[in-house]
């Protein structure tokens, strides 16, 4: 990547000058003039492109043949680019980067997320969406490197996040289809399905007692006492059921007076005032 490049080599004992040059050709002559008794040179300015050193060493009065090295220069970054976000804000944020290099082409990439380590990315897989990781809402500086095949890097950065209405719209999500399937399950045809077969159950339960006679008078109080208990905590539960409701709804009342309620928040509340009224409802008859 330096335009100075410098040229080192082994001197024989009994060397008495050496002759170097610099050309575009790979075969040139450096001549026979001495250019000094020395294992090493330094060029200076030498333009970006393939070029190559020539050097020829002199033993005694005779020159030796011509050695010849290419050599590469390229002191240009790669170009400028930009780290696009994908689903910012949302729970799986991704990037996508990319770029070229004119002189000795990309070699590879590295990426760094927050205060990381670096990643190595293949200059193949530059352009294809890449995760960003997060183990806690808020953001995090996205660094982006390109590395030439001579070492030149070109930086780019750009903020990701993960934000709480994200996390909120997922849990709205989870939250919604659980009382979705609860209410499929228990509003409508299936809860009066259920309040008949209740109703069935103690019409069957008190012919049973009365049948039984005088004799199981103790046992069908045992029962009786049973069935109370058991009512009792019925609605105990019942009566929870709804104050939980009743609670989430304040919550997102709550929340609607400091910030507009996203989609999800919308239909969470409108769903639980369903379920509340149709159990109240039901509570009512």
């Amino acid at each position: 990547s330096s335009r100075n490049p410098q040229f080192v080599w082994q001197m024989p004992i009994d060397a008495t000058g050496v002759s170097y040059l610099v050309t575009d050709s790979p075969a040139s002559n450096p001549g026979p003039h001495s250019d000094g008794i020395t294992g090493k040179i330094l060029i200076s300015n030498v333009a970006d492109g393939t070029h190559f050193f020539h050097l020829k060493i002199r033993r005694g009065t005779t020159w030796g043949p011509i050695m010849h090295y290419q050599f590469n220069i390229d002191s240009v970054l790669p170009k400028e680019f930009n780290i696009d976000v994908i689903n910012d804000g949302s729970i799986k944020p991704e990037i996508t980067f990319k770029t070229t290099d004119e002189g000795s082409g990309i070699d590879h990439y590295e990426v760094q997320i927050g205060n990381g380590g670096w990643d190595k990315i293949a200059a193949g897989d530059a352009g294809k969406s890449l995760p960003v990781a997060f183990n806690q809402i808020g953001s995090k500086i996205v660094t982006v490197k390109a590395i030439d095949q001579a070492g030149n890097e070109q930086i780019a950065t750009t903020k990701v996040s993960v934000s709480l209405a994200a996390i909120s719209s997922l849990a709205a999500k989870w939250i919604s289809m659980i009382f979705d399937r609860l209410v499929d399950a228990l509003s409508g045809n299936g809860l009066l399905l259920v309040l008949l077969l209740a109703v069935l159950g103690c019409a069957i339960l008190i012919i049973k007692l009365f049948a039984s006679g005088f004799r199981r008078v103790f046992k069908r109080s045992a029962k009786r006492r049973t069935l109370k208990v058991a009512e009792r905590k019925s609605g105990k539960l019942y009566d929870h059921i709804v104050e939980d409701m009743v609670e989430e709804i304040n919550f997102l009342e709550s929340i609607s007076k400091r910030r507009t309620l996203g989609p999800e928040e919308k239909y969470l509340k409108s769903k639980l005032q369903q379920y509340v009224k149709s159990l109240h409802h039901y509570d009512h008859k």
